[in-house]
């Protein structure tokens, strides 16, 4: 299915201990009311985010179907829909190695596990594991 299959994993993990690295190096402090309101805010960033500009496109509803049909579209290298999918992130791609598709993705599954961080980190008393299988239940975080 992807064309940068061999790095995918590394790429997305990577991605999300960044964004986790940042978010736990610009929290303000280890508990109590400030703390879950900074995480209750990055919650909702993230939801609007994921609104705005992943679950209203045609690739996302492609994607979570696990639909096969359009991979020799999606994932041709060099491939890409200028009018429809194009996103400033696209010039950080490189189209040698994979295409516009895998990093849009590796963005969902980063968004999937960042979704699943903050809510442990709010919640720290519930067993991740239940979190996770809530969320493969419902993989939308609308």
């Amino acid at each position: 299915m992807w064309c940068g299959l061999k790095g995918k994993k590394e790429f997305e993990e990577l991605n999300t201990y960044n964004k986790v690295f940042r978010i736990e190096t610009t929290c303000p402090v280890s508990n109590g009311k400030i703390h879950q309101n900074y995480y209750e805010n990055l919650l909702k960033n993230l939801k609007s985010e994921y609104k705005e500009s992943i679950c209203n496109e045609d690739f996302y509803r492609y994607y979570r179907a696990g639909r096969k049909d359009r991979d020799h579209i999606y994932f041709k290298l060099g491939q890409i829909n200028y009018r429809n999918e194009l996103k400033s992130g696209v010039v950080e791609i490189d189209f040698s190695f994979s295409t516009y598709y895998d990093n849009k993705i590796t963005h969902i599954i980063a968004n999937e596990l960042l979704y699943t961080y903050m809510l442990t980190k709010m919640n720290p008393e519930e067993n991740p594991d239940t979190i996770l299988q809530d969320l493969e239940v419902n993989k939308d975080i609308s």
